[in-house]
């Protein structure tokens, strides 16, 4: 099982800079973030196509979570009135809890690889449908892995 992120859908045009993984050149926190979820999305589509149809794959694109109160209060006043709006709608972590459950116990999870909170299949960001940028993203996790025949 792999998690993205909802946010994803505010970035249709990002892509796995594969010959630049070590820049620091345009590095951010966000960047880095967003190009990990793209990966995981990427590698379960890819995954997907390489296990036999009896094993399910999924990535779940996970949206907001909801601060609990504790968590919530300690941030600090602008970030509460920044964030509070967001946790009001948010997921609660009990509902993810029951589609991550549902994910990996439910035959029917094995019929779409991206799925959202409420398991319903989504469209994977546009670099996750490429199948040369997959190709290359797995080239790239198997050099960095080393020798994974034993997983085939």
């Amino acid at each position: 099982m792999f998690i993205a992120s909802k946010g994803l859908i505010t970035m249709p045009w990002l892509q796995i800079r594969c010959d630049q993984l070590n820049s620091a050149t345009g590095y951010s926190p966000t960047k880095a973030y967003y190009h990990s979820k793209l990966a995981q999305v990427m590698t379960a589509v890819s995954l997907a196509e390489r296990v036999p149809s009896n094993v399910g794959v999924s990535c779940i694109r996970v949206p907001a979570v909801k601060l609990d109160s504790a968590r919530f209060a300690a941030q600090p006043a602008l970030m509460r009135a920044l964030y509070a709006p967001k946790n009001a709608a948010a997921a609660t972590p009990e509902s993810l809890a029951a589609t991550y459950v549902r994910a990996a116990t439910s035959a029917e999870a094995r019929d779409a690889v991206y799925i959202d909170e409420n398991d319903r299949a989504v469209a994977a960001p546009r670099a996750a449908r490429d199948s040369a940028a997959r190709d290359r993203l797995w080239a790239l996790s198997e050099h960095a892995a080393g020798d994974v025949e034993w997983a085939w």
